[in-house]
């Protein structure tokens, strides 16, 4: 089911859009609600989308990082002063009316690729385009810096990629080699690590992307000609977070700084066993300002 790339380049060119979608924090997460009380659930929600985002911005393949989300508390965490060589981040609102996942995904494809029509946008949707997001003052970039290029300009054709924001022990490494394995096939697709979801999913330049997002994704993203790649189990693009025994293995794998405050406080709490749940960061993740609240990523 899987297959690998050869020759990968070793240091691709940032030419990725990454699209992360992130619904209402209130009502993410709702298979932890046995374990987690809400407010414990939006917090590792949002601390999750911070690790995941800034790890995206980090990796040197990605040129902007698109988060489609209504979440006002998402969109603050964002706001701050970008590190230098991190991608900018362009927060385009879910679709009116509100259709789920899949038609979220389609209007980021749409924002990142400047194109309504490039992302399969259905009758009744809109989606904000790029511009609309940095006139808001949704770009996490200072004064309107988007590293020469803003959202959206001359990506109409260029390769985009769907990540799933509950994947806090993801490392930029791990982005850059899914997304260099990718580039060899139109569609690629990364299965979870329980082996039938989809963390990563992608579509090279001029290739329509069409999300199945759901109950057995990764075979019906087969299905639909993705090609599984043959990424390692330890690497945190397959971690998802669903149930509670999922932030075990986080935890081995080594969480992000956000996600890692947030276990350490129930560690402290006596909710959970202490463990060393924080990794070695690059430097740039560690120079991030964070509260006790929320960890802001710039």
């Amino acid at each position: 089911m899987t297959r690998q790339a050869s020759g990968q380049p070793t240091a691709p060119a940032a030419q990725w859009s990454v699209i992360v979608p992130v619904k209402l924090i209130a009502q993410a997460k709702t298979r932890l609600s046995g374990d987690l009380s809400p407010q414990e659930r939006a917090e590792l929600a949002r601390a999750m989308v911070a690790d995941t985002v800034a790890a995206a911005r980090a990796a040197r393949a990605v040129r902007q990082v698109v988060v489609v989300t209504d979440d006002d508390d998402v969109v603050a965490d964002l706001r701050g002063v970008r590190p230098p060589g991190w991608a900018p981040v362009v927060v385009v609102p879910e679709p009116v009316p509100a259709a789920g996942l899949n038609a979220a995904i389609r209007a980021g494809i749409a924002a990142a690729r400047g194109d309504a029509e490039a992302g399969g946008l259905t009758a009744g949707e809109t989606a904000a385009a790029p511009g609309d997001a940095i006139a808001r003052g949704e770009v996490a970039a200072p004064s309107g810096d988007t590293g020469g290029a803003a959202p959206g300009v001359g990506l109409r054709a260029g390769p985009v990629a769907v990540l799933l924001g509950d994947l806090p022990a993801l490392r930029p490494a791990d982005l850059e080699d899914a997304l260099a394995a990718a580039s060899a096939f139109p569609r690629a697709v990364v299965v979870d690590a329980e082996g039938t979801g989809t963390t990563l999913l992608t579509a090279s330049a001029g290739v329509p992307l069409d999300p199945a997002f759901g109950a057995g994704s990764a075979a019906e993203h087969v299905r639909r000609g993705h090609v599984a790649l043959d990424i390692p189990d330890l690497s945190g693009l397959r971690q998802d977070v669903d149930r509670l025994g999922d932030l075990a293995a986080v935890a081995e794998l080594g969480a992000g700084r956000a996600t890692s405050q947030v276990l350490a406080r129930r560690a402290q709490s006596g909710t959970e066993p202490p463990v060393d749940v924080e990794r070695p960061r690059p430097p740039a993740l560690d120079q991030m300002p964070c509260t006790d609240e929320t960890a802001a990523v710039a």
